[in-house]
């Protein structure tokens, strides 16, 4: 599961988003990536949650009942998809992609969501 925190990149809202999540609560997995996003891989979480989807929601009513910051969380079986499923739902909001799902999501997308290009090519 990748997590999307949505802080910004403002120091004092980073902190609080780290201090209100205490990450480690849900899994010893943790690859931040940033100041305000981490990919979480919950596979067998810490607290016995059963669907990833549940732990996300967990984390982003977190967040915002400590920090009052949104966030947004994609949940999926690899790291990629987890991005895509992120920036899908945001400001504020979840996505989960399946391994069923993947390829027919992959092909609707603008060629601007390719991890090749991005909004300069999708100009062309």
């Amino acid at each position: 599961m990748r997590e999307q925190f949505l802080a910004g990149r403002r120091a004092p809202q980073e902190r609080k988003v780290r201090r209100a999540l205490k990450l480690g609560v849900h899994t010893p997995i943790i690859e931040p990536l940033s100041l305000d996003e981490a990919y979480l891989d919950v596979t067998e979480n810490l607290k016995g949650i059963s669907l990833a989807r549940d732990v996300a929601l967990a984390i982003r009513a977190k967040i915002k009942q400590e920090t009052d910051l949104n966030a947004s969380a994609g949940i999926s079986y690899n790291k990629l998809f987890a991005k895509l499923a992120s920036d899908h739902r945001k400001p504020n909001g979840q996505y989960v992609i399946t391994p069923q799902m993947g390829p027919a999501f992959v092909e609707a997308l603008p060629s601007a969501n390719s991890t090749a290009s991005g909004r300069r090519q999708a100009r062309r």
